[in-house]
């Protein structure tokens, strides 16, 4: 774990823990308590806080303490001053942030001047692995003569349509289906590493116009379309079109 001081005022409430100091009457003796142990999420960041409390019984005490967790780690040992008469506190906390998720818990350990460990301030946070990022898949349709002229005899005059994949963070395998006027004229799949191209032809029998659309889906869906117009050298009565 990466360990973080800061210190601060925290609202706290938990367990106390006492230990007297030294060898003199209890009523004379000052004493040491660790109060309000607890751990705070936010998000994939944890603070810890807790309450040091000394009556000091007009003496100097010096308190010596570190931060403990459950899977062995000790934070860097630190010293508070109390001083005077009366009970006297100071509010200390620790940081800590997670790149993964965690459970587990946090004390204080007093070292001096008497041995003991606070009550433990447990914690879980969850959602901090980091994810994967999705594929996403897009497309681009293009036809490479949205007014075409030319014999439609059986001759070579031919419609082009020319689709470009696209993949974010692939790869990724692709489903497509190239639809003229809504009725689908090809399908299949295509695997998707950055981007690809697909290519759909179509040989006019007569003039007219319409629209082709190439759809794809998984992992998600996208489509884009373009119009058309045939005419024919020699128009046919009935407009028609052949997809190849």
């Amino acid at each position: 774990m990466r360990w973080a001081r800061m210190v601060g005022a925290l609202t706290l409430g938990a367990a106390v823990l006492v230990a007297p100091v030294g060898a003199a009457s209890a009523s004379a003796a000052p004493t040491v308590q660790v109060r309000n142990v607890q751990a705070d999420a936010d998000g994939c960041a944890v603070r810890f806080g807790a309450r040091i409390v000394v009556r000091p019984q007009g003496r100097t005490v010096r308190v010596k303490y570190r931060w403990i967790t459950g899977d062995g780690d000790r934070g860097p040992t630190r010293t508070l001053t109390f001083r005077g008469h009366g009970t006297k506190s100071k509010t200390v906390f620790d940081e800590q942030e997670f790149e993964d998720d965690a459970s587990g818990w946090q004390a204080v350990q007093i070292l001096s001047p008497r041995r003991f460990t606070s009550a433990r301030a447990r914690f879980d946070v969850e959602g901090c692995a980091e994810q994967e990022p999705e594929p996403e898949a897009s497309v681009s349709l293009t036809v490479d003569d949205a007014d075409s002229r030319g014999r439609c005899d059986g001759s070579d005059h031919r419609v082009t349509f020319d689709g470009v994949v696209r993949v974010t963070d692939g790869p990724a395998t692709v489903r497509y289906r190239w639809r003229l006027d809504g009725r689908t004229v090809d399908d299949g799949s295509v695997r998707v590493s950055r981007s690809e191209r697909l290519r759909h032809v179509l040989r006019p029998t007569a003039s007219g116009s319409g629209t082709m659309t190439l759809e794809i889906w998984g992992p998600n869906r996208d489509a884009d379309r373009v119009g058309y117009r045939v005419t024919c050298a020699s128009a046919a009565p009935v407009a028609g079109v052949e997809s190849v």
